[in-house]
């Protein structure tokens, strides 16, 4: 997008920038906003599933002080923040089971041993997953029958990616 502007610097630092990307013009907004103020407002347990990166560290940070904000107590809040090469790339069975105390497959159990335990969850299947900076990618899985068995129908992608494959529900 920076391509079509002559002093893209400029731009990138304006206090009032031409380029803008409204998030209450995306078609689902409305449906995300609502189920985030429901989990608030019925006390749901929420888990934070973020990326191994940088901008996955950054939004998980951002999503809990955002719910923190919104007085979701830290008893009802957990997060995750999995470890690339022993869970995968996004949203995997692998990470669930992990972040949710499940028991690992042979192979993770053996790769996880390499790395130092996180927090340990806490206890209870989370209403809803909210997934910042991946999921995008992670759809398949996402709306597969397995997730739900682990978590509850509940998941919100926050993610700036492109999707390659976005068939199934949203």
């Amino acid at each position: 997008r920076w391509k079509y502007l002559d002093k893209p610097r400029e731009e990138f630092l304006s206090s009032n920038p031409v380029v803008q990307n409204e998030f209450a013009k995306l078609p689902e907004w409305p449906a995300a906003r609502d189920l985030l103020f429901e989990a608030v407002r019925r006390d749901w347990k929420i888990l934070v599933f973020g990326d191994f990166d940088c901008d996955g560290v950054c939004s998980v940070t951002l999503m809990l002080d955002l719910l923190t904000a919104l007085r979701v107590h830290p008893d009802r809040l957990d997060w995750f923040i999995p470890y690339r090469n022993v869970h995968g790339y996004g949203v995997t069975p692998e990470a669930l089971r992990l972040c949710l105390g499940l028991p690992a497959t042979a192979d993770c159990e053996e790769k996880q041993k390499k790395f130092e335990a996180g927090p340990p969850p806490k206890p209870g299947k989370p209403q809803l997953v909210i997934v910042v900076d991946c999921g995008t990618n992670s759809m398949k899985w996402l709306n597969s029958e397995h997730f739900p068995e682990m978590t509850g129908d509940r998941a919100l992608v926050i993610d700036h990616h492109q999707p390659h494959d976005m068939t199934g529900r949203t």
